[in-house]
């Protein structure tokens, strides 16, 4: 049995552990990976199995998979697990919508004022609210390498609230109750999605169900918690074992499968030397993901080629993550503040996770 992780005082947030700094890390990776492609550039990539934004961006899902899930068990309660995921979400969204449409806009469209906000196209910019992602600002990053888009990231955001959705419902008609169901699913999906799909040899895949399989791979991962945290180097082996298998038998992304979400989850569970103080001035993972893709579109457009490749990058990274702080500071911990709490007289967790006396957890957000 593990002892519960202990959560900061005020934020409410879980100490001990380096979740903070693999998200961190995840959301630098992707605006490093983007910054090749957004600069006419090929991205690094492992293999041809993903480029190493999407590599990041599987992290991201694996891990907000577990933690979801484990906020799930410890509160089974539908309306407020729907309010947590609403506060963590929206909030940051609509502040990036705002500053898109009334600041990045203007600021760099090659239309007129008048003409840029008489246009249809920079109101839908906000449909994004209802995750309906717009690309596109009328004008605005015309000769840029990626023309006219203005975040090519939000697209992930649609297919995270369709997983919490999924975990939602499956909680209310009371199938999460069933500890080894989503462990077996998940299985089931993942030898459909790479023996049906066949993406190494057809060179096609669905992102969404791809997402959704590593989603669900963390999923499962919080059910089995007191298994692998029994035993987690055995965990460990008998991942590498099947994802070399899986390597050697031409599936590739059977491995990832097989190692990645393991390896985040676990290795995030531990308190890191270096890692673990990663959330001592806020998370600005989340940030960092929505803000990094405009940032980056803006400073190409305004300083290449006087700054160069390198030089934009650090440039992109630097004004991201100020601007990611900020909104942590300013929005993002404001609004999880207004997070509804269990109350004392709330019914027990289940036995998933009373055996593993598992911490309540902030998850985070893609």
């Amino acid at each position: 049995m593990t002892e519960p992780l202990a959560t900061d005082a005020r934020t409410h947030r879980p100490r001990g552990n380096s979740y903070d700094a693999i998200r961190i890390m995840a959301a630098a990776s992707v605006l490093v990976s983007h910054h090749f492609a957004l600069t006419g550039k090929p991205e690094p990539a492992l293999g041809n199995i993903h480029s190493l934004g999407g590599m990041a961006v599987l992290v991201f899902f694996s891990l907000s998979g577990y933690l979801v899930t484990q906020s799930w068990l410890v509160d089974p309660h539908a309306w407020r697990f729907v309010a947590r995921r609403a506060l963590r979400i929206w909030p940051a969204l609509g502040l990036l919508c705002v500053l898109s449409v009334f600041f990045l806009g203007p600021l760099v469209t090659k239309l007129s004022l008048t003409d840029y906000f008489s246009a249809p196209d920079t109101w839908k910019y906000f449909h994004a609210l209802r995750l309906k992602i717009m690309y596109e600002l009328p004008g605005v990053f015309e000769t840029n390498a990626k023309a006219g888009v203005v975040n090519g990231s939000l697209w992930t955001i649609p297919v995270e609230v369709r997983c919490y959705v999924t975990v939602v419902v499956l909680g209310a008609v009371g199938l999460l109750r069933i500890r080894w169901l989503i462990p077996a699913a998940v299985v089931v999906a993942a030898l459909w999605f790479i023996g049906v799909g066949k993406p190494e040899i057809l060179g096609q895949r669905s992102y969404n169900r791809e997402m959704f399989i590593f989603f669900f791979c963390g999923s499962a991962l919080s059910f089995l918690q007191r298994f692998w945290q029994a035993r987690p180097w055995h965990w460990l082996a008998a991942c590498l074992v099947t994802a070399l298998a899986a390597w050697l038998m031409g599936r590739p992304y059977l491995a990832v499968v097989c190692i990645l979400p393991y390896l985040v989850v676990w290795g995030g569970s531990l308190p890191l030397p270096g890692l673990r103080h990663a959330g001592h001035w806020g998370d600005p993972s989340y940030g960092m993901y929505l803000y990094a893709f405009p940032i980056q579109q803006w400073v190409i457009a305004s300083t290449l080629p006087n700054l160069g490749f390198a030089g934009s990058m650090a440039l992109s990274l630097a004004l991201t993550t100020a601007m990611a702080y900020l909104s942590w500071h300013a929005l993002e911990k404001h609004a999880l503040r207004l997070k509804p709490r269990r109350s004392h007289s709330a019914r027990p967790a289940p036995v998933a996770l009373q055996a593993s006396s598992a911490p309540q957890a902030s998850p985070p957000t893609t």
